[in-house]
């Protein structure tokens, strides 16, 4: 239990420094985030005094983390609906983009590491978990679809970028999703490690899977370029154009080029421990394969290319992350 005792007491530490940030310098917030000040700021001070009171919670669970699903719970709820409504917000215009920082560090980032933890002792936690982590997959997949004017698909980056500004309640969503996704692997590979640990004896698996880590916030980075410099209308378009080329460079080159070669390893270990041999091993190796192409082409600044291999990564991966989770055992044999 020691890696949720950490968890739990990093959790309940934010909450506090938020808490007292809010709380204290009730301005602070709408001055970083070059909003105009607000008449009530006791209004702000409250909700920081809100969310410090949180981290006595996670500090209890930190404590005692056998007893803490309730209060854990509890805590998820809040950081889904705080998100949903941020959402809302910013597509009805009642908060611009950039405040996305807010909803990332408040709630986004503690989502799945909470799941891990709420499904620690469920029988079937790897295929639920990866279930959910498939469908917000194929809700980011199926958000391109919607906003393809504003993506690679068109050359004309003003033609793009007046597609955006114009379409800002489709395009936050979908980016929203995508950075889901993202923080999804901090949960995807920690499972895979840990049935790669516990049921193959494939050492260090656990903490070769923490590596993952240092991959998503370059992903994060680039799709926050998405969210917040390419939907601001005050800007040039040739801060568009930098938006795209940094997205295609942090999240489709460095963090893309990072998970695949982290899921290469894995799927040379889960071969060699006969555990993803045959063709979901296979399938594993051509998803791998697509995300290199992807990082190549990015890096080249191949438009078609990285089409291309955007779309043949999820086309490989969405499948055979549902093999996978049905290849996952829950606490008996993993946690």
């Amino acid at each position: 239990m020691r890696p949720y005792r950490v968890l739990f007491a990093l959790a309940a530490a934010y909450n506090v420094a938020f808490g007292v940030w809010a709380g204290f310098f009730p301005q602070a917030f709408f001055t970083l985030f070059r909003l105009e000040p607000i008449n009530y700021p006791s209004l702000w001070a409250c909700l920081g005094m809100v969310v410090g009171v949180y981290a006595l919670a996670y500090a209890y669970v930190a404590w005692k983390p056998e007893d803490g699903d309730v209060l854990i719970w509890i805590g998820l709820i809040g950081k889904i609906l705080g998100p949903i409504g941020w959402v809302k917000t910013v597509s009805e215009g009642g908060l611009p983009p950039r405040t996305f920082p807010l909803i990332l560090f408040n709630d986004l980032i503690w989502w799945f590491p909470f799941l891990l933890y709420l499904f620690r002792n469920h029988k079937r936690r790897g295929e639920i978990l990866v279930a959910i982590i498939a469908a917000v997959h194929v809700a980011a997949c199926l958000g391109l679809v919607v906003v393809r004017e504003g993506l690679d698909f068109k050359p004309d980056l003003a033609a793009r970028r007046l597609w955006v500004l114009g379409h800002i309640p489709l395009w936050i969503p979908v980016w929203f999703f995508w950075a889901l996704c993202s923080l999804s692997l901090t949960a995807f590979f920690p499972l895979w490690g840990l049935c790669l640990q516990k049921r193959f004896g494939v050492k260090g698996a656990v903490c070769l899977a923490a590596l993952i880590v240092l991959a998503v916030p370059f992903d994060v980075i680039g799709e926050w370029h998405y969210l917040v410099r390419a939907t601001d209308p005050r800007s040039a378009p040739e801060a568009f154009a930098k938006a795209v080329a940094a997205y295609n460079f942090y999240s489709a080159a460095v963090a893309n080029g990072l998970y695949c070669v982290l899921g290469l390893i894995f799927s040379a270990l889960s071969w060699r421990a006969a555990f993803l041999k045959g063709g979901v091993g296979v399938l594993g190796f051509l998803t791998w394969a697509a995300g290199f192409l992807l990082t190549a082409s990015a890096l080249l600044s191949w438009r078609a290319g990285t089409v291309a291999g955007g779309f043949g990564v999820m086309v490989l991966f969405l499948p055979w992350l549902v093999l996978m989770g049905r290849r996952l055992d829950g606490p008996g044999k993993t946690a």
